[in-house]
Order: structure tokens, then sequence, then C-alpha cells
């Protein structure tokens, strides 16, 4: 059996700081006996929820142009 946990964060901007987060919840859900844990898809980016709901729709489509 696997013991998976989930890590829901609170993302921001600094990519540093989400870093860091990442890795201190890695370290607790380790502690926890965790042998897998989930992050959030975005966890790495230096875009959040925030950011994203306040885009404008050019901007948006200038975004899926920037990484296709």
């Amino acid at each position: 059996m696997i013991r998976i946990a989930c890590a829901q964060l609170h993302l921001t901007k600094d990519m540093e700081e989400n870093y860091h987060k990442a890795l201190l919840y890695l370290h607790k859900a380790k502690l926890a006996g965790a042998q897998l844990v989930c992050f959030p898809e975005g966890q790495l980016s230096e875009y959040t929820s925030q950011s994203m709901i306040a885009m404008t729709r050019d901007e948006m489509i200038g975004l899926e142009q920037e990484h296709a």
C-alpha cells in the first residue's frame, strides 16, 4: 500500500517562496509517512489563481500564444 499526501498551498508570484513552501510540506508529509505527495499543478509557476482571474481575455490569448 502507498501512503499519499495532498498539499493545497496558498501560492504567490514569488516562485522561490512557493518552492520553499513545497519543501516544507514535503518534509511534513514524509514525517507523517507519505511516500507520494501531490502538489497543485501551478506550484512552481509565477501565475497564481488570483493573477489568472485578473487577466483579460486578450492577455490570456497572448499567454497561450507565448507558450505554444
